[in-house]
């Protein structure tokens, strides 16, 4: 009875027929109806209709230019996190001041540190990481215009870039005052660089292994 509710549910072609039922017509394998879709483009089409897609990842030129994007944007999060952290001692110190010789309640007082905490942590770390997502994309850019060179005076360039662009709002003596710090803070970092690096050649060759 199970078997008769079944086919009748199913239809013939169930999968609880036995094999005794000789008057099921069961169809092979060239009666049934198969669509073969083609990636190519048929005999006649427009083949100009067909368009790459182009690539799916980025594809860097060097092992260099790979790790320097990578080592740019980790230090974008350092600077994030550098930020809020200088931002929230400094808030701490404000909101201290601002309670001193106050008949606050604990409560106000509480508020008022948070404030200042939440307030100078999220300004300073959001203008920190600012200076260094443009100074990453200045720097991808004195790459392109300079690809054959990767010494010192690109970093110079996009420090010195990196401060024109960030007060280039704030007026035409702004901008060259902080086009003129981030050229003076990447040269005096340059300098730390070849001084840390000759005086590491010397220890090395002077207490060689």
């Amino acid at each position: 009875m199970a078997k008769e509710f079944v086919d009748k549910i199913l239809g013939q072609h169930s999968i609880f027929t036995s094999d005794n039922d000789t008057n099921i017509d069961t169809p092979t394998l060239d009666q049934i109806p198969m669509t073969v879709v083609s990636p190519f483009p048929k005999p006649g089409s427009d083949v100009g209709l067909v368009r790459d897609a182009g690539a799916e990842f980025i594809v860097f030129k060097s092992v260099q230019q790979e790790q320097k994007l990578k080592k740019n944007i980790i230090n974008v999060g350092t600077l994030f996190l550098a930020g809020g952290t200088m931002g929230s001692v400094v808030g701490l110190f404000k909101g201290f001041q601002e309670i001193r010789g106050r008949n606050y309640t604990g409560k106000i007082k509480r508020t008022i540190l948070l404030n200042y905490i939440l307030k100078e942590g999220a300004g300073i770390s959001n203008t920190l990481a600012v200076f260094g997502i443009i100074y990453t994309g200045a720097s991808l850019l004195v790459d392109k215009l300079r690809p054959e060179k990767d010494d010192d005076f690109n970093m110079v360039l996009a420090a010195t870039s990196t401060g024109l662009f960030y007060k280039s709002t704030a007026g035409l003596k702004k901008c060259l005052i902080g086009g003129l710090i981030g050229m003076c803070g990447s040269g005096l970092y340059s300098m730390y660089k070849y001084f840390k690096k000759s005086e590491f050649n010397y220890f090395a060759e002077t207490y060689p292994p």
